[in-house]
C-alpha cells in the first residue's frame, strides 16, 4: 500500500507507512511486549492474528507509530498498541495523524470494537477525541455502533459454541470477553492477578506463554461467529514435585453460562491427558454463581481463607475448591527440566567421584 502524506499542525508533511510481519522496526522504535517481539515482527504469528503497524515518517526520519491486533478472519475487534512518538518531534499531531489512519483502515475493514490503555492523561484526551472512552481500570474501548449496542449484541447467543484451544488470534476477542462488566466475578483472571475492575489484554499473551510446553492449556468457548463467549486457563506448579497440580481459572459470558460446565470438563480432560491430576480452582465467596458452576462440574470446596481479598472498603474470603483425577503413574516431566533440578550428567559425575 502507497504511503499516505498528511499535513502536521506545525506545517510538515509525514508520510505514514503501513507495514506488515515480517517489517522493519526501525531498530527497535516500533515495538510490541518484549516476550512477542521475534514472533510478532518475524509474522510467527501472522496466521491468525493480523497486526499491522502504521509508521510516521518526516523527511525520511521516524518520528512515531503505532500498532493495531485483530483476528486474521473477522477483523472484527482489536486491540490498539504501542502509540510511541519520538520527543523532537512531539506536539505535532504525530499520533493524532497515525490514530485517524489506523481507524480509517479498522472501521473499512468491518471493525466493529477497538481496546486500548493509557495512564497518561494527556495521551487519553488523544483517545477520547478519537471516541474512545474509560471502561475497566485505566482501559479505553472504542466503539463503530452505540457502546450499549455493542455490549448487547456481541457477545449474544448466536448458536451452539465449541471448545477449541486458543490461538493468537483469540487476544483481541479475550479483550472483548474479559472487558465486559458480566459477570462481575471478583477473581477474573486469578492466574494473571486479574481482578473485577483490571483492565484485560496482555493478560492473555501471558497465560498462552506460560502454558507452552504441556505446563497447562488455554480452552476458548467459541461461537458460529468464532466470537470467544468463554475461557479457562490451568497452569501446572513450575516445580517437578508438584507438577501433578495446576490452578484453573474460568470466564464465560452471561448468554453461554449454561455451556460452563462443559468448558470446565474440557479443561479437566485436558489436564489428566498431560499429567494433572489435582485442579486447584479459587472462587471469591462474594460470587456464589461461580461458586455453583464449580461445584456442578464436580469440583469440591476443601478450605475457605477468611478475608483473603480486599474489595472496595469489605473484605472477602477466597474458597478454594479442589478436583483430583487419577494419579499419573509417572511424572510428565522429567526433573532435569526444572530449574536447579540435577541432570543425568550430575548424576554419573557424583556417582564416579
Amino acid at each position: 500500500m502507497a504511503p499516505e502524506s498528511v499535513t502536521l499542525r506545525n506545517g510538515e508533511r509525514m508520510q505514514i507507512e503501513r507495514l506488515l510481519p515480517p517489517m522493519d522496526t526501525f531498530g527497535g522504535r516500533v515495538r510490541t511486549w518484549e516476550p512477542l517481539q521475534d514472533d510478532l515482527f518475524s509474522g510467527a504469528l501472522a496466521e491468525t492474528l493480523y497486526t499491522p503497524y502504521f509508521v510516521g515518517l518526516i523527511e525520511g526520519d521516524y518520528a512515531g507509530s503505532l500498532g493495531y491486533y485483530v483476528p486474521v478472519d473477522t477483523r472484527d475487534v482489536g486491540i490498539v498498541e504501542f502509540v510511541a512518538t519520538e520527543d523532537r518531534h512531539r506536539r505535532k499531531g504525530v499520533a493524532d495523524a497515525l490514530m485517524s489512519r489506523m481507524l480509517r483502515e479498522f472501521v473499512a475493514n468491518g471493525g466493529q470494537a477497538l481496546h486500548l490503555c493509557t495512564t497518561n492523561p494527556v495521551a487519553g484526551h488523544l483517545y477520547e477525541n478519537h471516541g474512545f472512552w474509560y471502561r475497566v481500570g485505566d482501559g479505553m474501548r472504542f466503539t463503530v455502533a452505540d457502546a450499549d449496542d455493542f455490549d448487547a449484541t456481541y457477545l449474544a447467543f448466536d448458536g451452539d459454541p465449541v471448545v477449541r484451544d486458543a490461538v493468537w488470534g483469540d487476544l483481541p476477542r479475550a479483550a472483548i470477553l474479559y472487558n465486559m462488566r458480566e459477570p462481575a466475578w471478583l477473581l477474573k483472571e486469578v492466574l494473571d492477578d486479574c481482578l473485577r475492575d483490571t483492565r484485560y489484554e496482555y493478560h492473555f499473551a501471558r497465560l498462552k506463554l506460560r502454558v507452552a510446553n504441556a505446563q497447562g492449556a488455554v480452552l476458548v468457548l467459541a461461537t458460529p461467529k468464532n466470537r470467544v463467549v468463554g475461557q479457562t486457563v490451568f497452569i501446572r506448579r513450575d516445580t517437578y514435585p508438584q507438577q501433578h497440580v495446576a490452578t484453573l481459572s474460568l470466564r464465560v459470558a452471561p448468554a453461554y453460562m449454561e455451556h460452563a460446565v462443559g468448558l470446565l470438563g474440557a479443561a479437566v480432560d485436558r489436564g489428566g491427558e498431560i499429567g494433572v491430576s489435582v485442579l486447584e480452582f479459587p472462587v471469591a465467596a462474594s460470587d456464589p454463581d461461580l461458586a455453583a458452576i464449580a461445584s456442578a462440574a464436580g469440583f469440591t470446596e476443601v478450605a475457605r481463607l477468611p478475608d483473603r481479598i480486599r474489595d472496595g472498603d469489605s473484605w472477602v474470603d477466597l474458597c478454594l475448591f479442589e478436583l483430583a483425577l487419577a494419579r499419573p503413574a509417572r511424572p510428565f516431566h522429567a526433573s532435569e527440566t526444572y530449574y536447579a533440578n540435577r541432570h543425568p550428567w550430575h548424576v554419573e559425575r557424583i556417582a564416579e567421584g
